[in-house]
């Protein structure tokens, strides 16, 4: 399985998402796309912010996500129905001059018997170099014997998600411990998923001193466990104030979607 570059990654936890490709500085928004049971299209604007044009190919590419978070390409459909079927947009290759802004309109086509649950496809935009745009391929050397050019293409891309039908989700907090890389605390857990729909969220930590106020460690946003992965392993590095011991207390993890009052889970490790 080839791992996309970082950027695919972060596209899950921002409005929008920028990427630096050498050619042209493309901005996504929104960075994250759910079509739900009434959303038949949805426009994204790509704009360009920097300082020269920028070529970019948009493709459909199926994708899953592994244990540590990582996003993976995927060999095959995980829910048997190949979910890049599912979706149509246009067009499939832009030009942007700098500070010129692009709509893409991206539209969803279900079949009638398609059932329950969330299906997700990735959709993946590649920077073309200027010497290369308006070609499928480099073009050829012209000289004597064989010649090989390495050209770096940088890509980006964000989720889009098809829901269908009935959902149902259920997250839980797991496995809770303490880590130490050097002077850096962390704080090791499971975030699970149950159901037919991905989880997305916010994780928050804070330690609870048996005196004093609670303390707010770490924050993490738009942190997804997409389906079929049943749990992901997280890793949340811990901003410990300064003259503050990470003892004799209570460290609190919970994890809470948007929009909702209470937190969808919630977990606690004593720390004598």
């Amino acid at each position: 399985m080839r791992i996309l570059p970082a950027l695919l990654l972060s596209a899950l936890m921002a409005p929008c998402l920028l990427a630096q490709a050498g050619a042209g500085d493309l901005l996504v928004s929104p960075a994250r796309v759910i079509m739900d049971n009434k959303t038949r299209s949805i426009e994204l604007i790509l704009s360009n912010r920097g300082g020269a044009a920028g070529t970019y190919r948009i493709k459909l590419a199926r994708m899953e996500m592994n244990a540590d978070g990582g996003i993976e390409t995927a060999t095959a459909p995980a829910v048997g129905i190949d979910p890049t079927e599912l979706v149509r947009f246009a067009p499939h290759q832009v030009t942007l001059e700098p500070g010129q802004t692009q709509v893409l309109r991206v539209m969803v086509r279900k079949p009638e018997d398609l059932p329950d649950g969330e299906y997700r496809v990735h959709m993946i935009f590649q920077a073309v170099p200027p010497d290369l745009a308006g070609t499928s391929a480099p073009a050829k050397e012209k000289a004597k014997g064989l010649s090989i050019r390495l050209v770096a293409i940088m890509n980006l891309g964000i989720p889009i998600i098809v829901r269908q039908g009935e959902l149902t989700v259920k997250t839980g907090l797991a496995d809770l411990r303490l880590a130490h890389e050097g002077d850096q605390d962390f704080l090791a857990f499971h975030l699970t998923r149950e159901g037919n729909a991905s989880t997305y969220g916010t994780l928050k930590a804070t330690f609870e001193p048996k005196s004093g106020k609670a303390i707010t460690l770490s924050e993490m946003v738009g942190v997804a466990v997409y389906p079929p992965l049943p749990a992901r392993h997280v890793k949340m590095a811990l901003q410990v104030p300064q003259g503050v011991a990470l003892k004799g207390g209570i460290l609190r993890l919970s994890f809470q979607t948007e929009g909702k009052m209470l937190p969808d889970a919630e977990a606690h490790l004593e720390i004598p």
